[in-house]
């Protein structure tokens, strides 16, 4: 059964992840470093500093890595709207959601970026729940995310149904026991997905029917 449906929020419900990586390029390109379009899906689902880290490992030092990681977020926050994209596929069905179930967010975002997000998506009054990287002290893959998300809502983590875009996304909320589907945003690929998920969706209907057969 299902008793919550829970969210990420990049390349989930907005897709950020091109946007913010052609940034990365330019702000690195302004510390002399060259970083490479095939980076971009290690890019996916991870915050800045760590894929930073793992890119450019000892090539860069710490001071640069601070610059940019700064740098990054001074710009992204002042203009957040410009660097996202509505994906309709869930932002459509969770505007038309009327189940009694809660909905959630479990996103490594600021809480504060996921709630101008959700105001300017016009679904904030949608979420009953929502948990960031200010909640948590370990992030995705480690599962206390959905760990936390369960235990606010008072559900089993067996009765969730996540809508995740991200492999290590996936083996958070597998690790806390979640049933976890797959949104296909055209920056990932099912043979991506090593780790088995319930399912893959496209579109609103393939949301409705991964809830008809939890139930």
């Amino acid at each position: 059964m299902v008793d919550a449906i829970i969210f990420d929020m990049d390349g989930v419900l907005i897709q950020s992840e091109l946007a913010t990586f052609r940034l990365l390029q330019t702000l690195t390109k302004n510390h002399g470093l060259t970083l490479n379009d095939y980076t971009l899906p290690q890019r996916v689902g991870k915050k800045i500093k760590p894929f930073i880290e793992e890119v450019f490992g000892p090539e860069i030092s710490d001071k640069t890595k601070e610059a940019i990681v700064n740098e990054f977020y001074q710009e992204y926050k002042t203009n957040l709207l410009s660097y996202i994209t509505p994906i309709p596929t869930t932002v459509n069905f969770i505007k038309s959601y009327r189940a009694a179930f809660p909905l959630a967010i479990a996103s490594v975002s600021s809480r504060q970026e996921i709630e101008k997000i959700l105001v300017y998506l016009e679904i904030a009054d949608k979420f009953k729940c929502i948990v960031s990287s200010d909640d948590i002290a370990h992030l995705k893959p480690d599962p206390e995310i959905y760990q936390m998300v369960a235990k606010k809502l008072r559900v089993k983590p067996k009765n969730c149904l996540v809508v995740e875009d991200s492999p290590i996304g996936v083996q958070s909320a597998k690790g806390a026991g979640m049933n976890v589907y797959v949104l296909l945003n055209g920056f990932n690929r099912k043979e991506q997905f090593t780790t088995s998920v319930s399912g893959f969706l496209k579109t609103t209907d393939d949301i409705v029917e991964a809830m008809r057969k939890g139930r």
